[in-house]
């Protein structure tokens, strides 16, 4: 039960850091949101490429 508790919190977590940034990136630059999008959809595809995504997904569930 904590262990799952622990999981959802870790995924909160991360999930909102990452919607954190992207508020941060609207509310202080002058990007659309697709723009964001396609930036985040590259730095995904950066971190797999690097072997780093795999790192986040196994942390934050």
């Amino acid at each position: 039960m904590v262990e799952m508790l622990l999981m959802y919190l870790k995924a909160f977590v991360v999930g909102g850091a990452i919607c954190t940034v992207a508020q941060l990136l609207i509310n202080y630059t002058k990007l659309t949101s697709g723009k964001i999008l396609v930036y985040f959809l590259l730095a995904g595809l950066f971190l797999q490429a690097i072997g780093v995504y795999q790192y986040i997904v196994d942390f934050a569930g």
